[in-house]
């Protein structure tokens, strides 16, 4: 503990407020009955009942216990205006100009700047680190120079908040890798009291949450998440007894992704519980990639090669937009689940959700359909939209959709900060999209039009065409 016990802020609060703020999500309640044994695929009923909301009185008590650790933590810090605060050691031994050191001396508004630092890792050997403002900005010099390493022993960053709560983790130009925490959520990033996280061109990768309450392996914001230019790669949540949810993302609030990529993540479960009543509850991995309890859109982006048992790409409770991005390679895997069941690989939505609007994207190759959750799409009342190419839906799908196999190409560096599945050159996808939102670029970013030929490109990757010059009667590119 930094400080003496004189200037150590005490702010223990019951369990009460954890309730008022509404920060925690549920498991699940559902469990199949004798009329749906075992590895049946669950019907309308199943997906409305199912959800990734934790509001059991473990899950708060917990939560709340983890926000009192990290306020009892926190030492004074007289008040001043917000400033920039430079990191100048790569050291992590609480000595001046380290991480840690300027971390627990910031202010709410501060911007603890690390970009001009020459080492490539800080590793993190006295655990996690403590973050006890309201809003905190972690600018670094590029995600692919600098990575925060937890070695496998804590959460990264911790973001508890300050006396407000509600707050916004800002990160930009960083990597943040191998973190770990059981029986709770977030190891690489973890918020509380409402707290979100926003991404920009940043990796959070090769990160875990384990036991009970496993949730957001790499991510778990109390509040929302926004990645913008960022990737969120190959971390886990894995339950051993309720539902494992969110293996690379999980979002108490809204889910927002912008020319970001999400891939190779898990969420599985493998126990079962005996709840109320003497009922037995079969656990779940949902949202391998992603799983949002608020509104969640996504544009310009990829999800591919997630795994859950439910929503292996991404599992949402409500699906506002889908626009020019990619879902592919994502799988339903019965393993995933206690009871050996998998459907809806792609992005599968909770049952109650409205419609939802999808323009321009690839939905295909993806596994694991069955009788409510396709192996592409699922769960959806209604779609809204147009020049989408699914090939397998449950959900009604646009009279233009196309179903041909789209020749992607495996997910690679092909420019810009994130990676991508190419269009093969006989794809269906080239010159048979639209760009609603107007953007500039696809995924890539920089010169990458997104418009580039007759129209756009279906998916987050376009073709750049090259407009042929005739020179004496020959074409010349």
């Amino acid at each position: 503990m930094n400080g003496s016990a004189s200037n150590t802020r005490l702010r223990l609060k019951p369990l009460s407020a954890c309730l008022a703020l509404a920060l925690c999500v549920s498991t699940s309640s559902t469990a199949l009955t004798a009329a749906q044994p075992a590895h049946a695929a669950p019907g309308a009923g199943f997906a409305a009942r199912h959800t990734v909301q934790r509001t059991g009185a473990g899950f708060l008590r917990m939560q709340q216990e983890r926000l009192e650790r990290g306020w009892l933590q926190a030492r004074a810090v007289a008040k001043r205006p917000a400033t920039t605060l430079p990191v100048t050691s790569c050291a992590d031994d609480g000595s001046g100009g380290t991480l840690r050191e300027v971390v627990a001396g910031a202010v709410d508004g501060d911007t603890v700047d690390l970009s001009a630092l020459t080492c490539s890792t800080i590793s993190l050997a006295q655990g996690g680190i403590a973050i006890n403002v309201d809003n905190l900005s972690m600018v670094g010099p590029g995600a692919d120079k600098l990575t925060i390493d937890g070695g496998g022993m804590d959460t990264v960053l911790n973001f508890y908040g300050g006396s407000g709560g509600g707050g916004t983790l800002q990160i930009s130009g960083l990597t943040v890798a191998n973190g770990f925490y059981e029986d709770f959520g977030g190891g690489g990033i973890w918020t509380g009291q409402g707290g979100s996280v926003e991404l920009t061109n940043s990796v959070v990768t090769n990160s875990t949450s384990t036991g009970m309450y496993a949730s957001g392996g790499g991510i778990f914001a109390a509040g929302n998440v926004t990645l913008v230019n960022s990737t969120v790669s190959n971390n886990t949540a894995s339950s051993s007894k309720y539902d494992g949810i969110g293996g690379g993302v999980y979002a108490k609030g809204d889910l927002t992704v912008v020319n970001s990529t999400i891939s190779g993540n898990t969420a599985k479960a493998d126990g079962s519980y005996v709840g109320y009543y003497g009922y037995t509850y079969d656990g779940y991995g949902l949202g391998g990639g992603a799983a949002a309890v608020g509104t969640t859109r996504i544009s310009n982006s990829t999800i591919s090669g997630n795994a859950a048992a439910i929503g292996g790409g991404v599992f949402a409770m409500s699906l506002e937009s889908l626009q020019n991005s990619t879902v592919t390679l994502n799988k339903a895997l019965p393993e995933n689940s206690s009871v050996g069941f998998g459907e809806g690989g792609g992005i599968a939505v909770n049952g109650n959700a409205g419609p939802g609007t999808l323009d321009s994207n690839i939905l295909f190759g993806n596994s694991g359909g069955g009788g409510y959750y396709g192996a592409d799409l699922g769960g959806l009342t209604t779609v809204v939209g147009s020049n989408n190419l699914i090939g397998s839906s449950t959900s009604p799908v646009p009279a233009d959709t196309l179903s041909a196999d789209p020749l992607l190409l495996p997910l690679a560096n092909n420019g810009g900060p994130t990676m991508t599945h190419a269009l093969g050159a006989a794809s269906p996808a080239i010159d048979s999209g639209s760009n609603p939102g107007n953007l500039t670029t696809d995924q890539r970013g920089g010169a990458f039009a997104r418009v580039s030929g007759s129209a756009a490109d279906i998916g987050a990757f376009e073709v750049q065409q090259v407009d042929a010059i005739f020179v004496d009667g020959f074409e010349q590119r």
